[in-house]
């Protein structure tokens, strides 16, 4: 029966915003030497894996039956000639304004445990182009709750001075990185920078085709193209919020929008140009925002030779 400690290639830890659903979509898993293990492609059994590794508490926990669990899905599947990576985001930081991941500290030590000393590799953004992306996004899903209203340097505010654990605190590359190295080994743990996809996403993929050991030639015809969310615009902004605050009036807008005709939606998109979502900061905020992550990206910069002031991370 395989065993996971001796199949699993590499983890892929994230970060979200970082083109990993592109990753895992268009490359991981549609590469034919490659079997994944992970939030796209999952199996349920798969997805129960992920939770308990991420999610359960330690008194709650049981590596034997992760262990059991992992092992039963390689029986499945045959993959002799493939290399199993595992992907999953949420190994560095959850999807929701509320945080009720298990520390990642623990989460690192259980994917030893699970799947052996192998390589891991990270995606990064610069942060400051990260927040702004991340919080389009959360407009989107939770703009009707605790989001409503806050603007764009409110909200970076709070995340700032919170004091527990906060979505900034969980971008701060570098500690995820001394982690992965501790646990690992410094020799294993590699980091792909977003901003080279858009630059060269053929030489991107190249280079993590090398680091999984699979036909670099194969690689760069399938990831042709990343998958994009778009961005809140203004006026989409605004409507959320007064969604928020007069909810029946998200039945009438949808009824109105539904009954109209395509030729008409057409001319008022022409009349209402996509502005969009204001995301400017005031100096004093950027400015606290750059120190906050200057160093830890500095210092990531050392260790891994990687030129991230070009990309404006410090």
């Amino acid at each position: 029966m395989p065993n996971a400690k001796d199949k699993t290639t590499a983890i892929h830890i994230g970060w979200p915003k970082t083109a990993t659903t592109s990753l895992q979509m268009n490359f991981l898993a549609r590469h034919p030497e490659i079997f994944l293990f992970g939030l796209h492609g999952h199996t349920s059994i798969m997805m129960k894996v992920m939770n308990m590794i991420i999610n359960q508490d330690t008194i709650d926990y049981s590596q034997a039956v992760v262990s059991r669990l992992v092992d039963q899905i390689l029986e499945a599947h045959a993959f002799e000639e493939q290399r199993l990576v595992v992907s999953n985001e949420f190994f560095t930081v959850t999807h929701a304004p509320h945080f009720l991941m298990t520390d990642r500290t623990i989460i690192a030590q259980r994917l030893r445990n699970t799947f052996g000393s192998v390589k891991i590799f990270m995606t990064v953004r610069c942060q400051k182009s990260m927040l702004e992306s991340m919080y389009s996004q959360w407009m989107k899903w939770f703009g009707t709750g605790h989001m409503r209203s806050q603007s764009y340097e409110n909200w970076v505010c709070g995340e700032l001075e919170k004091t527990q654990t906060s979505y900034i605190s969980m971008i701060k590359y570098f500690d995820v990185y001394q982690l992965y190295c501790d646990i690992f080994g410094s020799c294993n743990v590699k980091v792909f920078v977003y901003e080279d996809i858009l630059h060269d996403s053929n030489l991107f993929v190249k280079k993590l085709c090398r680091f999984l050991n699979v036909s670099e030639s194969k690689g760069p015809t399938l990831f042709n193209q990343m998958r994009r969310n778009p961005r809140l615009t203004r006026l989409q902004y605004y409507l959320t919020v007064l969604f928020g605050m007069y909810p029946a009036l998200q039945g009438i807008y949808n009824q109105i929008s539904a009954s109209l005709p395509e030729k008409t939606k057409a001319i008022v998109k022409q009349l209402l140009p996509e502005r969009p979502l204001c995301t400017s900061l005031s100096d004093e905020v950027s400015n606290k925002l750059f120190h906050y992550f200057a160093e830890g990206n500095a210092r990531l910069a050392f260790a891994t030779g990687l030129d991230l002031k070009k990309y404006g991370y410090f």
